[in-house]
């Protein structure tokens, strides 16, 4: 009886060893792969979150490389780095260690970032002052400019003045016109006379003033005599100048040296009219003097 229950009971201890090793072994692979479900889904997550990152980051490459110009070429180097890390995790399996390298290689490109914002900040701070200190070099300079501007307005009109003042002052004065008419005897001696059947020349003399300022120069007066009838005596030459021209009796030449000098002219002729005779001394074409003589 002992025995029967002894074989019993260790035959039960058996079956149910048994069964418990075929249950164990039936939820066993269940959960391995419960496991290694669960790791591929939190690794493809951590790629996404680092793909996010990545994208990231090469957005904000992109605005700064817009921003600056200075550092393009450097900008440019990191965001490619970006770009390549991108493309290598895409196409990577995704395993823990393939995770783990993404991660440090988006770390170090963090980090690098982080130093070119701060640079690029920088870098604005130093433009912004710049373009403030070529503002206020551009200011000052118009300043300058605008004083300059009016120095010289002022130099040229003080020098316009001046030339106006030394070139009034430096004019020759003619005045003291006189006419004597004569005639001339055979033995060279002068009648003054004013009988137009016995005139034979007319004398005209003036006087040029003495003037320190002017300068030494050759000049030239032109006479005019005209009769009542405006008819112009003696050669009855035209002088054209800027704006009119000029009939003359006849041409003076003079130097003039800074001291007075008292010019005489002699018009001849014969069979004058009796009349009212206009005598006009001209410098160029501006009258600077006129007398009048009557013949009986």
């Amino acid at each position: 009886m002992i025995s029967f229950c002894a074989i019993a009971l260790l035959s039960s201890g058996v079956l149910y060893y048994s069964i418990g090793m075929e249950n164990e072994s039936e939820t066993e692979p269940v959960s391995k792969s419960k496991k290694i479900k669960r790791v591929l889904t939190e690794n493809e997550r951590e790629k996404n979150m680092i793909l996010q990152e990545l994208k990231d980051l090469k957005k904000t490459y992109d605005e700064i490389i817009l921003e600056n110009k200075t550092m393009s070429f450097e900008l440019i180097q990191e965001r490619d780095k970006v770009i390549k890390l991108m493309t290598d995790l895409v196409a990577s399996k995704g395993d823990q260690i393939a995770i783990d390298k993404y991660r440090d290689q988006v770390k170090s490109l963090q980090e690098k970032l982080a130093m070119v914002t701060v640079e690029n900040v920088e870098l604005k701070e130093q433009n912004v002052s710049i373009k403030r200190q070529n503002a206020n070099i551009k200011e000052q300079r118009d300043i300058t400019e605008v004083v300059l501007n009016e120095s010289q307005k002022k130099n040229e009109g003080l020098k316009r003045d001046l030339q106006n003042t030394v070139e009034k002052f430096s004019k020759l004065e003619v005045s003291g016109t006189s006419i004597v008419t004569y005639r001339l005897k055979s033995s060279g001696d002068l009648i003054v006379t004013d009988k137009a059947n016995k005139v034979g020349g007319i004398n005209i003399s003036f006087v040029i003033a003495k003037n320190e300022i002017a300068k030494p120069i050759d000049k030239t007066y032109y006479i005019q005599v005209m009769n009542s009838e405006n008819l112009i005596l003696g050669d009855d030459d035209m002088r054209t100048h800027q704006y009119k021209s000029l009939t003359y009796s006849m041409a003076s030449n003079v130097r003039y040296e800074n001291k007075m000098v008292r010019v005489s002219e002699n018009i001849m002729g014969k069979n004058f009219a009796k009349g009212t005779y206009y005598v006009n001394i001209y410098d160029g074409e501006n009258l600077v003097d006129e007398s009048s003589f009557v013949l009986k």
